[in-house]
């Protein structure tokens, strides 16, 4: 009799006691065999227990316990996939044939590790949030180390935080179970999600910097002027101006602007005193497309203000040739003379464009923070949902 129930759970033990022909117990052909239970079985797979049992003698050396039975010959008429370890001392729930045609195996179900959901949803987006704060702002540098150095050491301390996450997946994915599977865990998806993130806030944050925050930060680190005088000043004592204020009464001489065009129009009008005559106009406004070819009709920035006595400085670089070519048409127009222009862009307040800049950098930022979360939670709804149609 191979087959025996015991009180408790419904668990049958299947005991390869079987017989030979010759009426002859197998442990005396078999020295080596013992008796020998495979547990936690499907019911029509305890029927088979005898026969499977007298076919694995047959062909192959005894096997030592129960589990390397099972995971030999869990495909012999019984579960598809094999019973995982963690489930064995529970019992199938459905029909055979419902378990062996590939469908989901209807298991008695795992408890959802809450703290690795949540962790699954909030380290990835801390990654993002810290590595697209380090590439789209200036951090605060010290004595040994600046604003770069401080953002790569940011992005390397994240990649740090991503990196051992990759390491237990590839050890958990090497490591094969007794029925011959991998156990599934989350440090795969923590790994993925990670290293996306990673890559996706230095993207991020480098275009946020280039687009909105680099003219920000470049015009705050220089210097500030307030009511300066357009006559007595020259353009070499400013080389480290950023803002400027003139003092009042300075405005655009638009009798003396002008125009130069290379594919864009580029147009220049210096600034000066109405109650004053000037020898060297060294202050330009300038802008592209805003006034026509050879004639007097600057109309760049705040022009038609009259409270307007201010400029933010230039930054673009390639602009700066045309400008320059502008002013000497110009010079050789009026008859007027520019020694070291410097040139900027008129408004009433110079504040207004860069706050308006650093706005635009945070609302990228805390958008793309915002979006990145939502995201990161239907990755993990939707890995959950994946899960549960394969039975986990």
């Amino acid at each position: 009799r191979c087959c025996s129930s015991r009180k408790g759970p419904p668990v049958q033990y299947c005991c390869a006691t079987t017989r030979s022909p010759e009426s002859k117990p197998l442990q005396d052909k078999h020295p080596q065999f013992k008796s020998r239970c495979a547990r936690n079985l499907h019911p029509y797979v305890s029927s088979l227990c005898p026969y499977v049992v007298r076919a694995a003698i047959a062909m192959e050396p005894p096997r030592r316990d129960a589990r390397s039975f099972l995971g030999l010959h869990a495909g012999y008429g019984s579960v598809k996939p094999p019973i995982p370890f963690d489930f064995q001392h529970h019992i199938l729930q459905g029909s055979v044939e419902e378990t062996a045609t590939g469908g989901k195996p209807l298991l008695l179900r795992r408890r959802w590790n809450c703290q690795a959901l949540l962790l699954c949803v909030l380290m990835p987006w801390g990654i993002f949030a810290c590595v697209f704060a380090a590439a789209s702002f200036q951090l605060p540098g010290n004595v040994l180390l600046g604003s770069s150095g401080m953002c790569f050491l940011t992005c390397v301390a994240a990649l740090l935080v991503v990196i051992p996450f990759g390491v237990m997946a590839a050890v958990f994915w090497r490591k094969e179970e007794w029925y011959g599977t991998q156990r599934l865990t989350w440090f795969s998806f923590l790994f993925a999600t990670g290293l996306m993130a990673w890559f996706l806030g230095i993207f991020l944050g480098w275009i946020n910097y280039q687009i909105n925050l680099a003219e920000y930060y470049f015009i705050s680190n220089l210097k500030i002027y307030d009511s300066l005088d357009p006559v007595s000043a020259k353009g070499q004592q400013l080389m480290d101006a950023g803002r400027v204020t003139f003092v009042p009464g300075s405005q655009l001489d638009l009798h003396k602007s002008f125009g130069f065009r290379h594919g864009d129009m580029y147009c220049v009008a210096p600034v000066s005193r109405s109650d004053n005559k000037q020898s060297n106009y060294d202050f330009w406004a300038v802008g592209t497309n805003c006034c026509n070819d050879h004639l007097n009709d600057f109309r760049c920035g705040d022009y038609t203000s009259k409270l307007a006595r201010s400029g933010v400085r230039l930054l673009d670089d390639s602009q700066r040739p045309w400008f320059h070519l502008a002013v000497q048409q110009a010079e050789a127009a009026h008859g007027i003379h520019s020694e070291h222009p410097i040139f900027l862009t008129w408004m009433e307040d110079p504040n207004r464009g860069i706050d308006e800049d650093l706005l635009a950098g945070l609302q990228w930022y805390f958008t793309g923070v915002v979006v990145h979360l939502l995201l990161q939670t239907l990755s993990v709804v939707g890995a959950i949902v994946f899960l549960l149609a394969k039975g986990w």
